[in-house]
């Protein structure tokens, strides 16, 4: 069962965190943990010939409020200029969310080596604190794993019109994990 509060915790929230956002004040950072790997494990799936690489994923919560994001950094490897990318996540029971950065001109366009933007607020108006025994204790965060989180990209749309698709398999895994059950 606590499984699938920190699933539903983390996937089912808007990714871009506006709540954390609103909760930030220009004097006050937002004070967020790292969950433990051990707690909810990140997978990533493995796609041949996307030009688009995970290079770090982990969840982070609020340590008020318990809402949470994830973070993640990828490096794009691509010849043509990069428009917009969608990535997914998913889980055992087909929950998950899908998010989307669309660059609005040609200058927010993701060029070849470059870091793909974080979707969440400022990094210097987060604060990230350790996680003591205390705070696991309070937030219940021990334990053996409780769960896998399936990161993917879906899709990638150039700045000339053509693209990665993976939709397919996206719409496969959708359905394959939501017929399994969560224990």
């Amino acid at each position: 069962m606590l499984i699938r509060y920190f699933i539903y915790v983390f996937l089912l929230i808007n990714m871009t965190v506006p709540g954390v956002a609103a909760q930030t004040t220009d004097s006050n950072p937002v004070k967020v943990i790292t969950i433990p790997r051990t707690l909810v494990l990140p997978v990533v799936v493995d796609q041949p010939g996307c030009p688009m690489r995970l290079e770090k994923v982990s969840f982070v919560s609020l340590l008020e409020g318990g809402s949470g994001d994830v973070e993640y950094s990828f490096k794009y490897t691509g010849a043509k200029p990069l428009q917009s990318y969608t990535i997914a996540w998913l889980t055992i029971g087909g929950a998950g969310a899908v998010f989307t950065y669309k660059a609005k001109n040609a200058a927010e366009e993701i060029q070849s080596n470059e870091s793909i933007p974080k979707l969440h607020p400022d990094p210097a108006r987060v604060e990230n604190v350790s996680l003591t025994d205390e705070i696991r204790r309070k937030l219940k965060l021990d334990g053996p794993l409780q769960g896998i989180a399936i990161l993917m990209i879906v899709r990638l749309d150039y700045a000339d019109g053509t693209g990665y698709n993976d939709e397919s398999i996206y719409k496969e895994l959708v359905e394959y994990l939501g017929n399994l059950k969560q224990e």
